[in-house]
């Protein structure tokens, strides 16, 4: 299994905010737990979860590659 995270960093929530990096990498990671403890047939081969920003917006993705 293989999780691939993509963050964009160009909008307005990551001006002047270092720390809203921290909090969608935080998300990226709780979306993984969440995709890796599910029963073995509930998911897709390949899932892709979109990651948002604290403005709402979507800013990058949380891949499950199995395999």
């Amino acid at each position: 299994m293989k999780f691939v995270t993509e963050i964009t960093t160009t909008n307005d929530a990551f001006v002047g905010d270092p720390e809203e990096v921290v909090r969608v990498l935080k998300q990226a990671a709780k979306k993984a737990v969440r995709l890796y403890a599910a029963p073995v047939g509930n998911i897709p081969r390949e899932t892709t979860l979109p990651l948002h920003d604290s403005n709402g917006n979507t800013v990058g993705s949380v891949l499950l590659l199995e395999g």
